[in-house]
């Protein structure tokens, strides 16, 4: 019997989420969680906000609002736009996000 090969994700690419659109299908965004509801939270960043959906409810309520954050996920159509199924949060706090955001803009060049 022939081993079935795992699938291969596609890489998620950083940008900023004024550049997040239709055609992107996995995205690393950093930025802060700017308001939580009891089942959708919103990152901001220097270029504007998103909503994330989150498929654990407990991902959701680690979260604090105000707190620095790199999520990845997918890019799911929504009626306004775009929203991000999260797959994977990391806290960074800490996180110098003046530089990040001027590596963002250089890497745009």
């Amino acid at each position: 019997m022939a081993k079935e090969k795992p699938k291969r994700r596609n890489p998620a690419v950083e940008m900023f989420i004024s550049d997040v659109g239709g055609g992107c299908s996995r995205v690393a965004l950093v930025g802060k969680v700017e308001s939580k509801s009891d089942t959708v939270a919103v990152l901001r960043d220097s270029t504007g906000s998103i909503n994330l959906l989150f498929q654990k409810q407990e991902t959701l309520d680690s979260l604090k609002t105000g707190g620095t954050y790199r999520i990845i996920g997918l890019v799911l159509p929504h009626e306004q736009g775009v929203e991000i199924k999260v797959e994977m949060v990391q806290d960074f706090s800490g996180f110098d996000l003046k530089t990040y955001y001027w590596y963002l803009e250089k890497k745009k060049l």
